[in-house]
């Protein structure tokens, strides 16, 4: 299991994609793309969504060994 920091850390990451990817559905914006100032298909925008798929993981995982405990 993730330290407490690390586990804060990809639940804060999460949370802001969880907005964003409604934000991009329903108002057809990308807060992150536009808060962070980078172009769909850069290296930053893949990096970035890379970090978002890692840290979904880390949940994931964290929360299935949790409730195996």
């Amino acid at each position: 299991m993730g330290s407490p920091p690390i586990r804060l850390l990809a639940s804060l990451i999460i949370a802001v994609a969880a907005l964003n990817f409604g934000l991009i559905e329903f108002a057809d914006y990308d807060l992150v793309r536009d808060l962070l100032a980078f172009s769909e298909g850069t290296t930053e925008y893949q990096a970035m969504s890379a970090i978002v798929g890692g840290a979904g993981l880390l949940e994931l995982y964290n929360t299935a060994v949790t409730f195996l405990d």
